[in-house]
Formats: C-alpha cells, structure tokens, sequence
C-alpha cells in the first residue's frame, strides 16, 4: 500500500444515504444499504447491479445511523438488518442466486422477536455441519446473530 489510491468505480443507485456496505468474503459482490429502504447488490467485475431487494424493507422507518450487513464466511449469504414484518422489526437473510440468473436474491429466514429496528447482524465467522464431520451428507452450514439498536439506561 503506501501509494496513490486510484478510484476504481462509482456505484450509483440509492435514492438516498447509503448507510452500510458489506463485501462478500470471495469478493465478487458489494451489497450497501441506504435510506431508499433497499439493499443493492453489486457485481464486483463489471461493477453491475446484480439485485435490488426492497420488499422486507418497505415499512420500516429511517431511523437509524448505520445499517451494518454482514455476509456468511462462505459468501452464499448476507444479512441485511432494519427490515420490518408486521407485527416486529426483523434482520432477514437473503440467499445468493446461483447459476447466470444473478438478480434473484431470496429472503432465506427472518431474525424476528425485535422491539426496536435491527442495526446489526454478524455472522460467526465459521462454517458448522449437522451430524458427523466425516460422514459424506453432512450439510454445512452458517450461524447470524442480529442486535437490535442499543437501548438508554437511564
């Protein structure tokens, strides 16, 4: 490092603040989240938007400072925060496509029980498998843990 830093793209579609950007571990995608009530995901190659996925975002408000999303170790998953499903404030999981259909991101699960928005949402940094390692169709798999935003004490 030590040298000039050359701007390599401008990502160009909120309608508003971006308040949290996330890179996948692979570094193939860019996802950001923004005032606009959407996440957009991007396509590091040609630095196209792959997707934009706004419906478990529509009802929620703009509360927050920061949106902090978080990928899966194995980037196959991102967890956006600040999402809403009535009658909670929810972080849900969206699933990345697979093969040359890159737009459709699916809602995989909801992080529910929250009484106040979801700012954050980390997954562990390793990958798990159900039943014994050695055994051949053990399925791996990701664990995520949303945080709601921090609450006064006094």
């Amino acid at each position: 490092l030590g040298g000039a830093q050359q701007q390599v793209a401008v990502l160009q579609g909120h309608h508003g603040m971006a308040k949290g950007v996330g890179w996948d571990p692979v570094g193939r995608y860019i996802a950001s989240q923004g005032d606009d009530r959407a996440v957009l995901v991007w396509e590091s190659r040609e630095w196209s938007l792959a997707g934009r996925i706004e419906e478990p975002f529509l009802r929620t408000s703009q509360k927050t400072l920061f949106r902090r999303l978080s990928w899966s170790p194995d980037g196959q998953f991102v967890c956006a925060p600040h999402a809403y499903k009535k009658p909670a404030h929810i972080a849900v999981v969206l699933r990345r496509p697979t093969g040359t259909d890159t737009s459709q991101w699916r809602q995989e699960c909801d992080f529910v029980g929250h009484k106040a928005p979801v700012v954050v949402g980390a997954f562990s940094p390793r990958i798990f498998t159900r039943g014994p390692p050695a055994a051949a169709e053990a399925a791996a798999g990701c664990l995520a843990r949303p945080e709601g935003r921090p609450r006064s004490t006094g």
